[in-house]
């Protein structure tokens, strides 16, 4: 690897950290808003009022399955650029990812699912053991039902011919915990900043 593409390498990598603590915070920021509106809705219940559906849980939803991929893709490619130095042999570059692993032990796991969801969608792609699971239904929960924390899980439904639901499915392979993702990716951008200022690009 030359100089040059060192330097690109580690500019790249500490580009994704910051994309991928943007999106951990606009994950998080929209839980809260779920959160938020939750209370809300539990406090007009015990005031004996009916609280009204959440007018904006389609926009929530739609912008948490964004910031869920903006996640995903971005610490795809900083472990991709890191890879690339581990594969040349550059222990420091491995031991930012070993940390990282360590610190987030379904990351690579949940990477894997989102790129390839749209394979398990239509039953194609490896590893569907491990990231497709179909639930049955359980009292007054329909199939499918299933709870996870965000960014963790996607449900797709399976709908007949005739427009009846056959089967619901979620990818369960892989969970990624926030709070941690915080510390973990801070942690990371001072490793690459050491990085770029030891090997002097």
């Amino acid at each position: 690897m030359t100089q040059d593409q060192l330097r690109t390498a580690l500019s790249e990598a500490f580009r994704h950290v910051l994309a991928a603590a943007i999106a951990t915070e606009d994950n998080i920021a929209i839980q809260q808003e779920v959160v938020a509106y939750a209370m809300s809705a539990v406090a007009l219940q015990r005031r004996g009022q009916i609280a009204a559906a959440d007018p904006n849980a389609a926009a929530r939803t739609e912008r948490r399955q964004a910031a869920r991929d903006a996640f995903a893709t971005s610490v795809g490619k900083l472990m991709n650029y890191l890879e690339r130095l581990v594969a040349r042999g550059d222990a420091d570059a491995e031991a930012l990812l070993t940390s990282f692993d360590a610190a987030l032990p379904g990351i690579r796991d949940f990477r894997n699912m989102i790129e390839h969801e749209d394979e398990y969608l239509v039953g194609e792609g490896r590893r569907q053991d491990k990231y497709v699971v179909r639930t049955p239904a359980v009292g007054a929960f329909p199939a499918g039902m299933v709870a996870g924390s965000p960014g963790a899980t996607t449900i797709f439904v399976q709908v007949a011919p005739d427009g009846t639901t056959a089967s619901k499915m979620f990818l369960g392979g892989g969970h990624v915990d926030l709070g941690v993702a915080r510390p973990a990716l801070a942690a990371m951008r001072l490793g690459i900043v050491a990085l770029r200022a030891k090997r002097g690009v």
